[in-house]
């Protein structure tokens, strides 16, 4: 089954309890599999029918009985039940649901009597791998429904439900059939080169392959943001252009040199976020993200950015306001702070921008959390702040769908690159174009477009039974 290196039988009716295990006012069992419904109507009778076996099995919920083999207690159960044609159910197979009380004699006669008749007790995810099988979601899609079973709190439960939304697979699907037309257009340039086909301009292709390349990046943040340090207590650094973020994340973090967020009088370095852990004695680890100021996007990337950066916020357990200490208006922090009151703290930078008066003036206004990321000053009083916080908040788990994709994204970052290095040094197209089919098999490899049983058993074994 999945746990080997083939995929399970189709055409095999399956069974299963779908619902939690253990007393219940109700219990649900599904079957699914070509023949499901007409050997449930073997045993399933309903009073619309004057009694009798109703063969073929409704497609509407109809009350009636379940006549369990050689069951002591009554000679049949009270259940509803309903079928789904061929491409209408959740597996894209023929269907049927059972619902019952959910008393466990009950739940046992009903699955003992339907293995009994041919059924096969399904293995775990396999009814969500015949619905991927079948095309009625990708692999990024279904992994998503086991983080919502998995989810222990509502960040994760969020994160969850926007993957199952699309909040990854459509970015990616979207970015996949760009880099199949740019292969194309490539591709078609050495296919026909005694024709009168011209090869693509250099600038076009930079432009094209900078703007894929961009589009990856994106798209790994977005994985990363899947699988965080477990234990960590999140803080994001929010604010608007130059307003101190990257120093402030560079000077708390201790980056280096390569490792930091770029810092630059230029409004908008910051394209997406980064994201730093440190450890400190005696405290909750802390994962700090620097990311994108708020500001009017001017293209596409940029306006990604600005979403991400806006959700990677929302998410984090505590968000830290930064307003420079020369800013003439704050409208917008402000609104923030009130929107978000109890996860937020306003904290003021730049103060060697201050002369020694002014910096009095400040904290004597209530303005505490003053800093200065050149000098050092008050960021010793805003971290123990921040581990004040974290001690009552407590720190986030991760989740248990940690991105499988991400080393896929790595590999489709590396061949978009590689792709990018060949163009500029105008190299042969032949190999250009080989890079471009490596970071088009990285993505259908995510998407589920291009799978091994190996990969599918890896991915569905870890689903409940059921599911």
């Amino acid at each position: 089954m999945l746990q080997g290196s083939s995929l399970p039988a189709l055409l095999e009716v399956i069974v299963a309890l779908a619902s939690a295990p253990g007393p219940s006012p109700r219990a649900v069992i599904r079957l699914a599999g070509p023949g499901c419904a007409s050997l449930v109507a073997l045993v399933w009778t309903s009073p619309q029918a004057g009694g009798a076996i109703q063969s073929p099995m409704p497609v509407r919920w109809t009350e009636g009985y379940f006549q369990p083999h050689g069951w002591s207690p009554c000679e049949s159960i009270p259940t509803l039940a309903r079928m789904w044609h061929t491409g209408t159910g959740y597996t894209s197979q023929e269907a049927v649901e059972l619902h019952f009380t959910g008393a466990a004699p009950c739940v046992e006669a009903i699955l003992t009597t339907l293995t009994a008749l041919g059924a096969r007790s399904a293995q775990p995810g396999e009814f969500t791998l015949r619905a991927f099988l079948a095309g009625r979601m990708d692999l990024v899609r279904a992994e998503a429904l086991l983080g919502l079973t998995h989810a222990e709190s509502v960040e994760e439960l969020a994160d969850a439900l926007n993957q199952h939304a699309g909040g990854i697979s459509e970015p990616m699907a979207r970015m996949r059939e760009n880099l199949l037309d740019f292969l194309a257009d490539i591709e078609a340039s050495l296919d026909f080169a005694d024709e009168d086909i011209a090869q693509l301009p250099l600038e076009e292709s930079l432009l094209r392959v900078t703007g894929l390349l961009a589009q990856a990046i994106l798209l790994g943040k977005k994985m990363q943001g899947r699988g965080h340090h477990a234990g960590a207590f999140r803080v994001a650094l929010v604010g608007r252009p130059n307003a101190g973020k990257s120093s402030l994340f560079n000077r708390i973090t201790g980056a280096g040199h390569g490792q930091g967020a770029l810092v630059s009088h230029e409004a908008g370095t910051t394209r997406d976020w980064l994201s730093r852990r440190i450890d400190l004695p005696g405290s909750n680890p802390l994962e700090w993200i620097d990311t994108a100021g708020w500001d009017v996007a001017g293209d596409d990337v940029q306006r990604q950015a600005q979403v991400l950066g806006r959700a990677i916020g929302n998410r984090a357990d505590l968000v830290l306001v930064c307003i420079p200490v020369d800013s003439v208006t704050f409208l917008e922090e402000r609104t923030y702070l009130l929107e978000n009151a109890g996860k937020t703290l306003l904290v003021w930078t730049c103060a060697d921008r201050l002369s020694g008066e002014q910096v009095f003036s400040f904290s004597g206004l209530g303005c505490d959390l003053l800093t200065s990321s050149l000098t050092g000053y008050g960021l010793e009083k805003l971290l123990e702040r921040v581990l004040d916080e974290a001690a009552c908040k407590g720190a986030r788990g991760a989740g248990p769908h940690l991105a499988r994709g991400r080393e896929h994204v790595d590999q489709l970052i590396f061949h978009l690159r590689a792709a990018h290095c060949l163009i500029l040094e105008e190299d042969p197209p032949e190999l250009v174009a080989l890079e471009l089919r490596s970071a088009v098999d990285q993505l259908a490899t995510i998407l589920g477009t291009v799978y091994s049983d190996d990969l599918l058993g890896r991915v569905f074994s870890r689903f409940c039974i059921g599911k």
